[in-house]
Formats: C-alpha cells, sequence, structure tokens
C-alpha cells in the first residue's frame, strides 16, 4: 500500500516511496487523475461555495440588465472601451418566416422597435394616441438638421430642418401635400397627407 516517507527514515528510497505514493492520484504530468475526487472528497464548505456559485448563476440569469441568449440567436457585446466607445451588438442571426426580427424592443410587452430581418428599422407606439417616432432638438438654438436622407457618400437628398423646413436639394422629383392622392405620381415623388 502506498504511503508517505518516514522523516528520518526510508534512507535510500524515500523518493521512490513518495512517487509511489502520489501516483495514486496524479498523472506523471502532475494533473490530478480522473474519477479521484468523490463525495467524500468534498467538504460542506466546497459545497456552500457551489451552491453560492449557482445561487450567483440563477440570479444573473433572471437580471434584465444583462444580455440573454436563446436558442440559435445568440447576441455578443462588444467591450466599447477597446473598440471606438460605440456598443456593438453582433447577432448569430438567420430569419425565418416565423422570426422576423434581428433585434427588437419591447414595453409593457409591446413591440415598440426593432430592426427585421433585412435590417430596416421600424417604429410603433407602445400605447394608442402616443408618438411612435420622434426626432426632438437637443436645444432651441439647434442649427443642424433634425434629419437627413443621404446618398451612399452622404450627399443630403432630403432633410427636415431645425424647425421643421422639409428640403430636398438633390431630389428630381416632386413634393406634394393634401388629403388627395395625387394622380400620375412619377417614381419617387413624395405625398404627404395631412
Amino acid at each position: 500500500m502506498s504511503r508517505l516517507p518516514t522523516p528520518g527514515g526510508d534512507s535510500g528510497t524515500w523518493g521512490a516511496i513518495l512517487n509511489d505514493f502520489l501516483a495514486v492520484s496524479l498523472n506523471s504530468d502532475g494533473t490530478l487523475k480522473s474519477g479521484v475526487v468523490g463525495d467524500a472528497q468534498i467538504t460542506d464548505v466546497t459545497q456552500a461555495k457551489v451552491t453560492g456559485l449557482s445561487t450567483s448563476l440563477a440570479a444573473k440569469a433572471n437580471d434584465s440588465s444583462v444580455l440573454h441568449n436563446t436558442g440559435d440567436n445568440a447576441g455578443t457585446l462588444t467591450n466599447a472601451a477597446s473598440t471606438n466607445g460605440f456598443l456593438t451588438v453582433n447577432l448569430n442571426y438567420s430569419a425565418t418566416g416565423s422570426t422576423p426580427d434581428s433585434l427588437a424592443f419591447y414595453y409593457n410587452g409591446v413591440r415598440t422597435g426593432y430592426h427585421n430581418e433585412k435590417g430596416e428599422i421600424r417604429a410603433r407606439p407602445a400605447a394608442d394616441n402616443s408618438v411612435p417616432f420622434r426626432v426632438q432638438q437637443r436645444s432651441t438654438s439647434q442649427s443642424v438638421n433634425l434629419t437627413e436622407w443621404t446618398q451612399a457618400d452622404n450627399t443630403v437628398l432630403a432633410s427636415v430642418g431645425p424647425t421643421g423646413i422639409i428640403s430636398a436639394p438633390n431630389v428630381d422629383r416632386k413634393v406634394s401635400y393634401g388629403a388627395s392622392q395625387p394622380s400620375n405620381p412619377s417614381v419617387g415623388d413624395l405625398w404627404v397627407q395631412p
């Protein structure tokens, strides 16, 4: 039976006796052998630590401030401090007819804003008679446009200025305002209904 060397004894054989003792639970590279730790070796303190860890993980799973992954729609958050200062959300996502949203926001169970499977942004009110999408001035001294529609090179096609005036300097199309739809509109014409 393996044993530890006897202090002051085992002259000339203590190394072999120690190696034989260690080989019971350790591999030759010093790693722990599989199956050598069982219930008898786990103390109450160890069990308490494992229980505490499980409780902590369960609390995080129920924490609404933590990003949760469900099914194949795994999301990762990029550390803003190590990139360009923006939070990046990457989704492992393949759209299907039953899962049209890539990323959605809910308010009291009502879907209020989302990116659909084509990357288009959608917004709708969370309650009746509320505004689905609002662009607000930072202050009354706002001097730049509130919104802009641009080409890929950022050339402004149309915009809403700080006073609410709609401008379309680079769109060669007609803008109509009225209760009735214009007859024979051209492709690209804009109709604003009051």
